[in-house]
């Protein structure tokens, strides 16, 4: 009871006093520590391992997948369940359940290049080279080949893509040609329009109305001249250039099917229905895969392509 309250005689509605201000914090014991501080607790327990245990692994880990042996990995020393999954499951192959967007992708830029409408040089020619990027990125996929059925799915989808491709390239070519005689008949030059993708930027700020512009640069030439070098921007996305890391339409069907000739000398997978069929049967009277057909029907035509 507070002292008011003695003097009157009074029971005490009055709450002990409290310090003022913010209380201390509690001082956390060792064991404490490692629970409030998980990353530090993880800190500690791997510093019970044999010290440089995990560089050595990621160094392993940073080897291409055909030069890394599981059995160089020493797992005696790790105590924990958790620990075991984190190493191994960098090692070990790609899950069979696991997915990926290849199958979506290829829809997608399949309707992209059906819903074309407009065939002109050269702003047609960027839907064809987002389509070589989709199938840059399946060709190269990892998850597909782990089943047939994805596998045999992510093959005739490329083809089916690609032999749409040829179709397009065709088509623009052929628009090439029909603008050129357009433009011969009446007489009129045809505009090349250049544009950059890495602006060098002036040393002292922009002054005037075309401060800060982007427009492309504007070459006016004769509709002859106009077609050869249209054409040989074609040729370009479709035979390449001499940059490697370019891809172009024979690049990626190339890889296709070197991919596809090292499929059928692998083993079958687990879920495959006939693997005595795939590894033998599969192939026409030339001994091509029959999985490549439409990949050979994209590679004839572009093959009766004009670009003189």
């Amino acid at each position: 009871m507070c002292s008011r309250c003695i003097d009157d005689n009074i029971t005490c509605v009055y709450s002990m006093q409290k310090v003022m201000g913010r209380p201390r914090k509690r001082k956390l014991n060792s064991r404490d520590q490692s629970t409030s501080d998980p990353i530090r607790g993880t800190r500690e327990q791997t510093s019970l391992l044999e010290p440089n245990l995990f560089d050595s692994v990621t160094e392993r880990l940073d080897k291409a997948p055909d030069q890394m042996n599981p059995s160089d990995i020493h797992l005696s020393h790790i105590n924990t369940t958790n620990e075991i999954n984190l190493l191994t499951s960098s090692i070990q192959d790609i899950p069979s359940d696991q997915s990926c967007a290849c199958l979506s992708s290829m829809y997608l830029t399949l309707d992209n290049i059906r819903s074309m409408k407009n065939f002109s040089f050269p702003a047609s020619l960027h839907c064809l080279r987002d389509a070589l990027g989709t199938a840059e990125l399946c060709v190269d996929c990892r998850v597909c080949p782990n089943q047939y059925l994805t596998a045999t799915q992510n093959a005739q989808l490329l083809g089916t893509l690609l032999l749409s491709m040829s179709e397009r390239y065709n088509r623009i070519l052929k628009t090439i040609e029909s603008d050129t005689i357009e433009a011969e008949e009446v007489r009129q030059t045809k505009t090349l329009q250049i544009g950059s993708t890495g602006m060098v930027e002036p040393r002292y700020e922009h002054i005037g109305s075309m401060a800060g512009s982007s427009e492309p640069l504007v070459l006016e030439l004769p509709p002859s001249e106009w077609k050869r070098l249209a054409k040989k921007v074609v040729n370009a996305e479709v035979h390449g250039t001499s940059d490697p890391s370019r891809a172009s339409f024979i690049s990626i069907l190339a890889t296709l099917e070197e991919r596809q000739a090292r499929w059928h000398m692998m083993e079958p997978t687990d879920d495959c229905p006939n693997p005595e069929r795939r590894r033998h049967d599969m192939h026409d009277h030339n001994n091509n895969p029959m999985c490549l057909m439409l990949a050979r029907e994209a590679k004839k035509l572009v093959d009766l392509f004009d670009f003189s």
